[in-house]
């Protein structure tokens, strides 16, 4: 009896285990086509100059030390959205620094972004400075890292794939043709759709003019002015 017993809780906390993951998978699944309508909001707090300093760079090409590959990619819109990220397909188009071979090839950017279904929400507040989300049908100049995983695990295919930005900001993704070189104006409405053409999630004219000096100085630094 007393076996029994102790295997009641076991069996619940599988079964709880099982239900989370099938709750997980179906929320993504449904909100998917919902995301850009939900708000938006971002830190739009630090300066450039702060996010240098808070990931220890030094100058532009110490940023460019950072990445493991740098790319011109395209965005076309194959997203795996989770509750705490997006998992963003691009295509590499170009190879500035890095792998030669992944030219052609599909790398995944990870964006965290978090999604509260229930409130029609997404916060990247948390991790990522002054950033919108990658834009379908956009190309990029991108700078990203490998995510840094334990060296024993043995990894899945998109896994291997995955990166992220540099500084988590857009100083390590830079939008190929931007329509809106404006910051954004305080009381707008931010969601996907209002923000398509902004290169930043800023409010204020300093950030937008320095992003816009670093991209002219980044881009020469990969021969991809």
């Amino acid at each position: 009896m007393k076996r029994t017993w102790y295997l009641i809780p076991a069996v619940l906390v599988c079964a709880a285990f099982v239900l989370a993951v099938i709750v997980r998978f179906s929320y993504t699944d449904t909100v998917a086509g919902e995301l850009s309508t939900y708000e938006y909001a971002a830190d739009n707090s630090p300066t450039f100059e702060d996010i240098f300093e808070q990931n220890g760079i030094t100058s532009p090409e110490d940023l460019v030390s950072r990445a493991d590959l740098a790319a011109k990619v395209r965005f076309d819109g194959e997203r795996t959205v989770r509750s705490d990220a997006f998992y963003s397909a691009v295509e590499v188009e170009e190879v500035y620094k890095g792998d030669p071979s992944l030219l052609g090839q599909t790398v995944i950017v990870t964006e965290t972004v978090s999604t509260f279904q229930q409130t029609r929400f997404l916060n990247a507040s948390a991790y990522m400075k002054l950033w919108v989300p990658l834009e379908e049908g956009c190309e990029y100049i991108v700078l990203l890292q490998k995510i840094p995983f334990s060296p024993q695990r043995e990894l899945n295919d998109l896994e291997q794939r995955q990166y992220y930005p540099v500084t988590n900001s857009p100083a390590g993704c830079y939008l190929v043709e931007d329509s809106k070189s404006a910051p954004l104006q305080d009381g707008m409405p931010c969601t996907l759709d209002t923000l398509k053409g902004y290169p930043l999630y800023a409010f204020d004219q300093q950030q937008v003019d320095a992003y816009y000096a670093l991209k002219e100085t980044v881009l020469p630094l990969l021969g991809a002015a």
